[in-house]
């Protein structure tokens, strides 16, 4: 079994060394590959990157424009799988800003070497929680979550975070079935429809499940890439879309 760890990066260059070093202090014993994805960053990202794939397992694409996250998750699942040689190895998605703590890689990997087949590092199960955020985004986060998971039927109580694991058979089947059009969203929406096109169409009884984690938005170095009010619209227009999607 072999960890891709998925990472998209734009003008990240202040968190990536540390991120990288403290993946490495997780995964070290075990066969991994970090796959970064520089988005057309603007700051010293790409050349962070290269100076860092010097010590550690880190591929690098290249994006010269910025083309979104969408992308960077499109063409970084795509790589993967065509790389991998095991349907049991794992991809972890997970932000390059540090928020997501490395930590908790090798429980999600447990979890799918017992059988799981998508691991979700939840804010919202028992155990989780998130520290440093402002309490109008906790509210509308829990709420966004609860109206999603009631719709997609996926029984998972954080639904918009990135931070995952996943068996890369789940995502080959799902571009078997779904070709191109795995990825439609155009915003950071896009966390959401991989993780429901990923449950629907990843194979028969596809086994989901969480596990707690901290995240602590204080780690961030930079600020929030994400536009608040633009994001709420979309995840509202991404629910007649999951309907169909489930029918």
């Amino acid at each position: 079994m072999r960890c891709y760890v998925l990472l998209p990066c734009y003008n990240e260059e202040k968190n990536l060394k540390l991120l990288v070093k403290r993946i490495d202090d997780v995964l070290r014993n075990n066969d991994y590959e970090i796959v970064a994805i520089n988005d057309g960053s603007k700051d010293n990202t790409l050349k962070v990157l290269k100076e860092l794939s010097k010590s550690f397992p880190i591929t690098i694409i290249n994006h010269e424009k910025n083309l979104g996250l969408h992308m960077a998750l499109k063409n970084g699942i795509k790589h993967i799988i065509n790389i991998s040689n095991s349907n049991d190895d794992v991809v972890i998605t997970m932000d390059a800003d540090n928020t997501h703590d490395p930590k908790y890689i090798m429980q999600m990997i447990d979890k799918i070497n017992s059988g799981y087949d998508i691991v979700v590092a939840s804010r919202y199960t028992n155990g989780g929680k998130q520290v440093n955020v402002p309490i109008h985004r906790v509210f509308l986060s829990i709420g966004i979550n609860t109206i999603l998971r009631g719709v997609s039927g996926i029984p998972v109580k954080d639904q918009t975070t990135g931070y995952r694991a996943y068996r890369v058979e789940i995502l080959r089947n799902m571009i078997k079935n779904l070709g191109d059009n795995f990825i439609t969203s155009k915003g950071f929406e896009v966390a959401v429809e991989l993780l429901i096109k990923a449950y629907y169409y990843g194979g028969n009884h596809v086994k989901i499940t969480e596990i707690p984690i901290v995240l602590d938005y204080g780690r961030k170095i930079g600020k929030s890439k994400m536009k608040l009010f633009k994001t709420i619209v979309l995840y509202l227009k991404l629910l007649k879309k999951i309907r169909k999607w489930r029918r």
